[in-house]
């Protein structure tokens, strides 16, 4: 992962994403009590999405059955663009801090979707691609967080993207290490580049939204100081978990199968 490339462990591209994956879906089943007599067996399958075919690592529980096939999107229209933000921060001194874990997850979509994202379009690095059978930009604003509306409403506009098409990630405090969380609406609440996004929507707040888990600080250290501190290589084997939640969630959004009763919890002060 080009974002944690700077990190102490190993740099994860050493590792098969498969591999990646696999054990990142292994830590989430491990944390969940099993039925008695259900078999863990985890599988690789090639799941056939509308337009493309992708390679997808599923882990199943199966009852003398074997294992059970990934179900495939189905999205209503499938010629539909999605733009898919990740904020952060341009720069090498930000490279694998907290703040910047949404330019991470944009990586990782990309090295799972096969999408590109180097071409440099509206204050912005972007790839195209295609993602559970839907069209979509993936994008890093190369603006600081404080002005990402900037790159956004620009590339809004370019691509002539709805609101309700328009996917953002980026970290969040109250969400744990090792999470990930979407909403289909809601406000910036304390963030500066949502803040800045919202601003630029004329204070619409009703688009889908990935908070992605960062943790509170320790003691009495200022979120300020806590979200430009850098991944401990501890961090990084939690975010292979969060990834593996990141492509359900962005599945899910594509599939038009978030509603109101999936958002979670509120941030309990600002950043």
């Amino acid at each position: 992962m080009r974002a944690l490339a700077h990190a102490a462990m190993p740099s994860p591209c050493c590792v098969p994403l498969a591999v990646r994956r696999l054990q990142a879906a292994i830590r989430l089943h491990a944390c969940s009590p099993q039925p008695t007599g259900v078999a863990f067996q985890p599988c690789r399958q090639r799941v056939q999405y509308k337009g493309s075919t992708q390679r997808r690592c599923v882990t199943s529980l199966a009852v003398g059955f074997g294992p059970t096939p990934a179900k495939p999107a189905t999205p209503a229209n499938p010629d539909d663009l999605w733009l898919i933000v990740g904020l952060g921060n341009p720069g090498r001194e930000y490279v694998g801090t907290r703040h910047n874990v949404g330019f991470a997850c944009i990586d990782h979509l990309g090295e799972f979707g096969g999408i590109s994202v180097s071409s440099k379009q509206n204050k912005a690095i972007v790839g195209r691609g295609t993602l559970f059978g839907q069209k979509v930009v993936l994008a890093k604003p190369q603006t600081f967080m404080n002005l990402s509306g900037d790159s956004v409403g620009a590339l809004m506009r370019y691509y002539k993207v709805n609101r309700d098409h328009l996917i953002v990630l980026f970290d969040d405090l109250d969400t744990e290490l090792g999470k990930a969380r979407a909403q289909p609406q809601g406000s910036h609440n304390g963030h500066n580049g949502m803040r800045s996004i919202i601003q630029h929507l004329r204070n619409e707040r009703d688009f889908p939204r990935i908070r992605i888990g960062i943790g509170r600080p320790p003691g009495q250290m200022p979120p300020a100081a806590w979200v430009l501190k850098k991944f401990s290589s501890a961090d990084e084997e939690q975010l292979w978990t969060t990834f593996a939640q990141l492509e359900d969630k962005v599945e899910t959004i594509l599939e038009g199968r978030l509603v109101p009763t999936q958002v979670q919890g509120k941030r309990k002060g600002p950043r």
